[in-house]
């Protein structure tokens, strides 16, 4: 319906066109978003920062080079100091493997959202580099960006991959005293960051002082006692779970 919208126009600017690309983004159709790019570059037309915002996350599935060729676009028409154009550029980079260039741009960002610091912190996480993440939210909070539930999460799957438990500890009081406390994706991330850095009896207290519990909270604490190789309680928690209309959405795993 959007297509048949959009064929049927008198008049096609970039801000229709961009709409265009956007659709066929999110909606998975890379190869559809791409070529109605190259259209509007045949047609004459100017990409505007939103046009190549909304096309740097398609570049980035779809190759280095194409991600290349968008960033030189967004330098020569003075985008990239716009924070959701630089944090696209950021994450395309991140996820072709070249995280050296996406924490290059991120740093040129002048004034960084809650959003693009959150994409940073998730992408050093996704490329196994943990202790980048630990050190980018302390920065985050030491240049007044407002943490949220996804800023934690990540922190604390950094330090479970750390086996910090010192900054792990940290990020707990935090969250009490920031009132992330009741946070049920958070909590999850507290139980499995306490059980991978050994301490299952404090992944358990996390896990009792949820006033509410969803299957990624009970899915975390049944790993993380199969994990631990106590699988008796794993799976009287898992018959615990199903007893509250939950379902299982892991596997249960051992040492």
């Amino acid at each position: 319906m959007a297509s048949k919208t959009f064929n049927s126009c008198p008049a096609i600017d970039i801000v229709i066109c961009t709409a265009m690309i956007s659709g066929f983004v999110l909606n998975g159709m890379d190869c559809k978003a791409l070529e109605m790019f190259r259209w509007v570059l045949d047609k004459k037309m100017r990409p505007n920062a939103v046009t190549l915002a909304s096309l740097l996350p398609c570049a980035g599935l779809a190759a280095l080079k194409l991600g290349r060729e968008l960033h030189g676009s967004v330098l020569r028409n003075g985008f990239e100091d716009r924070c959701y154009v630089g944090s696209s550029i950021s994450d395309m980079y991140a996820k072709c493997g070249r995280l050296d260039l996406a924490r290059l741009v991120f740093f040129r960002i002048f004034k960084k959202d809650t959003v693009s610091w959150n994409s940073m912190i998730t992408s050093c996480c996704q490329n196994a580099k943990p202790d980048k993440a630990i050190d980018l939210f302390y920065q985050m909070g030491l240049e007044g960006a407002k943490y949220d539930s996804v800023s934690i999460s990540a922190a604390l799957c950094a330090c479970a991959d750390l086996q910090a438990l010192h900054y792990g500890k940290v990020i707990h009081g935090f969250m009490i005293r920031g009132a992330f406390s009741s946070d049920l994706f958070a909590e999850s991330a507290l139980i499995d960051m306490y059980a991978k850095c050994g301490h299952l009896e404090l992944a358990r207290t996390a896990f009792d002082l949820m006033e509410c519990k969803n299957e990624v909270s009970w899915n975390s604490i049944i790993a993380a006692y199969g994990n631990h190789g106590h699988l008796e309680d794993a799976l009287a928690l898992l018959n615990e779970m199903r007893e509250n209309g939950l379902q299982l959405t892991m596997s249960l795993s051992s040492p």
